[in-house]
């Protein structure tokens, strides 16, 4: 599918950049627009991304259908290709304490 065109958008973030992270869904990517709406860029290599938040560090957590959750650095991903070294882990259960 061409770049700005998406197939089931599912989740919207904002990085430390001011750019808008776009989850498309079937397509597998995130893809990035400025706050304009102008297409910048696109992330590739995911299990159909949910959503996307940038932590104040700028790394990229990315939860994914069947219970995957990619974790990278925005310098990682924005670098060339759009595809990053990163790392995936499985989250079979967890329990939140307070």
């Amino acid at each position: 599918m061409e770049p700005g065109h998406f197939h089931f958008p599912h989740g919207i973030g904002v990085d430390n950049m001011g750019r808008v992270l776009v989850c498309d869904r079937k397509n597998h990517r995130i893809q990035l627009f400025s706050q304009d709406g102008e297409y910048l860029h696109t992330w590739t290599g995911f299990r159909q991304p949910c959503a996307v938040d940038i932590g104040p560090d700028d790394t990229a957590y990315v939860p994914e259908l069947q219970a995957h959750v990619t974790i990278s650095t925005l310098t990682a991903m924005s670098s060339g290709s759009g595809v990053a070294k990163r790392t995936r882990v499985r989250v079979d259960s967890f329990h939140l304490t307070e």
